[in-house]
């Protein structure tokens, strides 16, 4: 089994039972606030036994992939390693801007601007392609933490664009 995968595993199925427990906690105490910051605890187990499920498959799938090529030998191709890194700086880049952009545009503009950069940064060519994928991250993240979870996010400090699409949506 390659290391990474091993660590890969180790992590997620970490965070996984971290947040199982953690919600746990917050049920047991009897914690829970109507506008708490994280999230209710029934969603903290929800999302952590679903990140353990996943996590769980993913390990199948990728022993099934390591059998199935038989310990072929793959020479690494330098530009792609390069190229690979300088992808991961940009996407890191991107996601310290987005959470300073958080502050200052809210959730909705600054979602829109991170994942059309992403998707860009990742591969996606056409521009309009980038764009109508970003959107439709962008609402389906909006209405399902913000509508549906009640999670709370910044409102943003100079471009109110989350209580626009909050009235268009009719949302709390």
């Amino acid at each position: 089994m390659r290391i990474t995968l091993l660590i890969e595993i180790i992590i997620l199925l970490a965070l996984g039972v971290f947040s199982i427990f953690d919600g746990i906690k917050l049920v047991v105490g009897g914690k829970l606030r109507l506008y708490d910051v994280l999230g209710p605890g029934y969603y903290n187990i929800g999302l952590g036994s679903l990140l353990v499920i996943v996590t769980i498959t993913y390990l199948f799938l990728n022993l099934k992939n390591i059998k199935s090529q038989n310990k072929k030998i793959i020479e690494k191709d330098e530009e792609n390693v390069e190229t690979y890194k300088f992808k991961v700086v940009l996407m890191i880049a991107c996601l310290a801007i987005y959470a300073i952009m958080l502050n200052l545009f809210g959730l909705f503009l600054s979602s829109l601007i991170f994942f059309i950069l992403i998707l860009k940064i990742s591969g996606i060519k056409s521009w309009r392609n980038s764009i109508v994928t970003g959107v439709i991250f962008t609402c389906a993240f909006f209405i399902v933490f913000a509508k549906w979870l009640n999670v709370f996010f910044p409102e943003g400090k100079f471009f109110h664009f989350d209580a626009i699409i909050k009235e268009l949506l009719k949302i709390g």
